[in-house]
């Protein structure tokens, strides 16, 4: 199992072989109440392929 420094080094790296390192994406907390029935549907309906493999 790779240590979090080994994963730190491959990101890096893999990132200069891309030539620009760019700082990870975060995800950032949603303040308030979500709506998980529209947030669902939501889903499905950019990724219809999802359902097809739940229902598998």
């Amino acid at each position: 199992m790779d240590t979090v420094e080994q994963k730190e080094t491959h990101a890096a790296a893999a990132a200069d072989k891309h030539g620009a390192v760019q700082k990870p994406l975060r995800a950032r907390p949603v303040k308030g109440k979500v709506d998980r029935e529209a947030l669902t549907k939501e889903i499905i309906r950019r990724f219809p392929k999802i359902l097809d493999r739940l229902a598998k």
